[in-house]
Order: C-alpha cells, then structure tokens, then sequence
C-alpha cells in the first residue's frame, strides 16, 4: 500500500545561515578557530557557538565530519569530489582497489 506522501531529507545547506556556511567553508579549508577569529573578524565564543549550531544543523559531531561534508557540498577550494570507478588509474601508476 502506498502513501500519497513523500518523504524528504531536508536540506541542510538551506538551514544554514550565511555565516554558519562562511565558518563550515574556513573549517573545510583547514582554518583554525583563531583564523577563523581574524578571518570574520568574530570574537573565539561567537566562532564557537557558530561551529556548535552549523554541526548540529548538518548532523556531524567533529571537525573531520565537518570536513568531509564541506568537501561534499564543494565547499573546498580548488577541489571536486569525484568518485572513480575500480577500473581507473590513479595519478602516479597506482590503480583503485590494488
């Protein structure tokens, strides 16, 4: 039996302010908290509270979680995520899965 509704993941780069998307993007480009301090020209407990709410709204618990998220929603510079098949070489001869 089917329901007339769907369900959807919400998203969560729509939940996030702009300045909780500005601190997630320093995050994913390896800034500290003190650059991130200098960057935004925020005090140490605003850029805190911040990385608290951003990491709630997208469901991670540490910076590496925020991390690979940032990257996945391309907010890493210069970088895209791209997924290889098992058949295709790597840079430098190695190939995926050897």
């Amino acid at each position: 039996m089917s329901t007339p509704f769907e369900f959807v993941e919400p998203d969560p780069v729509e939940d996030l302010s702009e300045r909780e998307l500005q601190v997630l993007h320093l995050i994913t480009n390896g800034r500290t908290n003190q650059e991130i301090v200098e960057t935004l020209y925020l005090g140490m407990n605003t850029v805190k509270t911040y990385i608290r709410t951003a990491y709630r709204k997208i469901g991670v618990e540490s910076r590496t979680q925020a991390v690979l998220w940032g990257v996945h929603h391309g907010l890493l510079e210069g970088y895209t995520l791209v997924a290889a098949s098992e058949t295709e070489s790597l840079p430098g001869g190695c190939e995926v899965g050897s």
